[in-house]
């Protein structure tokens, strides 16, 4: 799985034909976030938001039963969505909220995966945009922000998600 990081450096940074039919398998994509983890993440912007839509089809598939979990790879979608928010780019958002909408199945993302840029810059960055629904999601993130135990469970969930990936 080496060989997919490696790919995509010799790349510049852009997602080819063979990195993406290797983010085709749910397995891959579970080992490249372990990879990915605990390393500077802005370099790989491309490949993790590559990653993310495969997990929107990936999770979209087995909600329709058009696909079944051989992997144990369900969770992929809240890996990846993790690994945007340890990034921190307002441009994500957008593609958060995309999967928030999925299904059922996905749910409502937990609010914190929107707050990587700070809670005040993606408020704003929300409010500017033409997202659907995006003032709500401002509006939550603004009430999330303003209760004083917010920096507490932002850790708290933090040390949850690592704690996860390192069990997976």
């Amino acid at each position: 799985m080496q060989d997919i990081l490696d790919s995509f450096e010799r790349s510049g940074g852009e997602v080819t034909p063979e990195i993406s039919d290797l983010l085709a398998s749910p397995a891959h994509r579970q080992v490249l976030y372990k990879m990915l983890v605990d390393r500077e993440l802005l370099s790989a912007a491309s490949i993790l938001r590559e990653a993310f839509r495969e997990e929107m089809k990936y999770r979209d598939q087995l909600w329709s039963g058009a696909k079944e979990e051989p992997y144990g790879s369900h969770e992929g979608i809240f890996q990846c969505a993790f690994l945007l928010y340890r990034m921190g780019l307002t441009e994500d958002l957008e593609l958060l909220h995309q999967a928030s909408d999925l299904n059922q199945d996905v749910g409502e993302m937990d609010i914190e995966y929107f707050v990587g840029p700070g809670p005040d810059v993606s408020a704003e960055f929300l409010d500017q945009s033409n997202i659907k629904d995006a003032e709500f999601l401002a509006a939550a993130i603004r009430e999330w922000a303003d209760d004083p135990e917010s920096p507490t469970w932002l850790h708290s969930w933090e040390e949850r998600q690592l704690y996860a990936f390192r069990q997976a």
